[in-house]
């Protein structure tokens, strides 16, 4: 869980299935996400996320989502991203790396839906 100060001041990928995986917190322009721990920002440990799996971005807009050729998919609000394709993200979207569900929360301007 994240405190009131990092959630106050932040955005994060919030676990939908807090028995397979943790909130996590996006506090990077560029965020990798992955199971690769030692390449990766926010680190998912499962067998069904790739290496290097997907990415956010902070931009003047708001927040990208990008999928980086993962192997079981990167989904925003049960849509499959094509590999390399990005798309906005704003709060409240739902976010899947392979079966792993998360909504994306932001309390930064420009995520609001």
């Amino acid at each position: 869980m994240l405190t009131a100060a990092e959630e106050e001041t932040s955005c994060w990928l919030e676990s939908m299935d807090r028995l397979r995986a943790q909130d996590l917190p996006v506090r990077v322009q560029h965020a990798l996400i992955g199971k690769m721990a030692d390449h990766v920002d926010l680190l998912i440990r499962s067998d069904v996320v790739s290496r290097i799996h997907a990415r956010i971005d902070q931009t003047e807009e708001g927040y990208d989502l990008t999928d980086l050729n993962s192997l079981n998919g990167t989904y925003l609000n049960g849509d499959r991203l094509q590999p390399n394709e990005s798309r906005p993200i704003r709060d409240g979207d739902r976010i899947a790396f392979a079966t792993l569900e998360y909504r994306f929360r932001c309390r930064c301007a420009g995520a609001a839906p």
